[in-house]
């Protein structure tokens, strides 16, 4: 996956990890939007895999969206509260449901029930479920920490990248850069542009841009 000519020059690869960090307003949720094809970019082109798909019609991107999953980042919206959990799957998938859902900490009584009965975690993790159950080649998770107790990053990026697995490439966005511990490279998004990136432990232990001395609260 490439974009080019608006700034960055993104490729990611089979088992990649990289944050992308960045204030509200940044342009995070804008940029995951974009490579996943929600939105077109302004300017630039989009590859999926070894296809372009920065102007491709919906019936085209139809066939392809398998290709690509974006988890949003209010668990809140993402299903409708009404809506049984056991209905978001195929049948085949029920099967493996109650035990998917005890894995990731759901309680399995809950499969049966609607999506409100359900804690934040606990629909982030379904967002997770549900977002893989077409098996991906890339994973973007939008900035799903807000909802969570800090305590709980960590752990929540350890399951993401778990269950993600090496043969997918994922791209994690958030506002806090605690919970990027997981990724291997860090971008910085400020008003849409990026500002500083490089391997993870460098940028946050050796911060050049103002901005990110901001985020890092080493101003």
């Amino acid at each position: 996956m490439r974009q080019e000519d608006a700034g960055l020059n993104l490729t990611l690869t089979a088992g990649e990890r990289v944050g992308i960090l960045g204030g509200p307003g940044s342009g995070k949720t804008a940029l995951l939007r974009v490579l996943a094809r929600l939105q077109a970019p302004a300017r630039g082109r989009l590859w999926w895999g070894e296809t372009e798909v920065t102007h491709r019609a919906r019936w085209f991107l139809g066939k392809r969206r398998t290709f690509i999953a974006l988890v949003s980042a209010n668990p809140y919206t993402t299903f409708a509260p009404w809506t049984a959990i056991r209905h978001l799957f195929t049948s085949t998938q029920r099967a493996l449901l109650a035990e998917r859902f005890r894995d990731a900490g759901i309680s399995p009584l809950s499969v049966e029930h609607a999506v409100r009965t359900l804690s934040g975690a606990e629909r982030v993790r379904l967002a997770l479920l549900w977002a893989l159950q077409n098996n991906p080649q890339v994973l973007l998770v939008d900035d799903v920490f807000r909802w969570i107790l800090p305590e709980m990053w960590r752990p929540l990026a350890d399951e993401l990248d778990m269950r993600a697995g090496k043969a997918r490439a994922v791209v994690v966005a958030s506002r806090f850069w605690q919970a990027l511990q997981t990724t291997e490279h860090v971008i910085v998004l400020e008003n849409g542009t990026p500002v500083e990136w490089g391997p993870r432990a460098e940028v946050l232990t050796h911060p050049q841009h103002p901005y990110t001395r901001q985020l890092l609260g080493k101003t």
